[in-house]
């Protein structure tokens, strides 16, 4: 990656609280020991008053406490936190019935039929033309995930209006070590593995509550969003070794105790990881963009 060798400052662009460290923990720990100075930009981030949420969107109200995760987990890679303070799909009304529903986007419609758009769009141009030498990485939205999809979707449009699409590269988040989800996007489909190599069949349970999440997407397919113009952009992924980083990534996420432990911990996060990492040979994969 070039600009780990030109020492760039390098900015992750992360929907949530564990995101961006879970996807690329390997490469943040890599550019920060190589001299590259290193900002996690976390978008959903608003606390809301617990009393004022519905019993079941309560339970996840507690950004107080996942930024001082979140800050115990960069910590680890020398990397800097900054916190947007969006407000999740979530925790905001219209209510959604059940957590699972998060994975449905509109049905109809632009990008600019998803909440904040046109406010996250303004968000990411200012950032971009304030750090006028930085590469940024963001998440390509695999899994469908509301919030993911509209980061994703913000992040390439002002790339290409800008003419800087260059220095933006994607990353897979969680949701791509399955295969359903991996073959259901429309980048990431073009590098999907056969159904026993995929990483989340080193743990049953990632690899059912993998399935029931991709079980419960809806909306378009993600590129529909887009004006049409946006459309004609050429992917190819490169990976990134993360050789000697694998355990330092491992560290990073355990501190995000209140998701890790739920999700499975430890044996279960290093064994799909594992798998992951060797799929792409000892590395982290990222897509790059190109106008056609």
């Amino acid at each position: 990656m070039e600009s780990l060798k030109q020492r760039k400052k390098h900015i992750f662009l992360s929907a949530h609280l564990d995101d961006a460290v879970f996807a690329c923990g390997g490469l943040i720990a890599k550019a920060v020991s190589l001299g590259c100075p290193v900002e996690v930009i976390t978008f959903y981030t608003k606390q809301i008053d617990p009393e004022t949420l519905p019993a079941q969107q309560a339970k996840t109200a507690i950004y107080d406490q996942r930024k001082d995760e979140d800050r115990a987990a960069l910590e680890v890679l020398g990397a800097k936190p900054i916190w947007a303070d969006f407000t999740e799909r979530f925790i905001r009304p219209p209510w959604l019935p059940n957590a699972l529903h998060i994975f449905r986007t509109p049905l109809t419609g632009t990008m600019y039929d998803f909440d904040n758009a046109a406010s996250i769009e303004q968000y990411i141009s200012e950032l971009i033309l304030g750090n006028p030498e930085a590469q940024f990485f963001v998440s390509l939205s695999v899994g469908n995930h509301y919030d993911h999809v509209e980061l994703f979707l913000c992040s390439l449009k002002t790339a290409i209006d800008l003419g800087l699409l260059h220095r933006f590269t994607f990353y897979e988040e969680g949701y791509a070590l399955g295969t359903r989800m991996r073959r259901r996007h429309y980048v990431t489909q073009h590098a999907c593995w056969k159904w026993w190599e995929a990483p989340a069949t080193r743990s049953i349970r990632w690899l059912i509550m993998s399935n029931i999440m991709a079980s419960q997407a809806r909306g378009r397919p993600v590129y529909e969003y887009l004006p049409e113009e946006y459309r004609n952009i050429h992917w190819a992924v490169k990976s990134e070794s993360i050789h000697g980083y694998e355990e330092m990534k491992l560290g990073a996420m355990s501190k995000y105790r209140s998701q890790y432990d739920m999700l499975g911990g430890e044996r279960m996060f290093g064994r799909i990881l594992d798998q992951y990492h060797k799929y792409w040979g000892g590395a982290e994969p990222y897509w790059y963009a190109q106008e056609m």
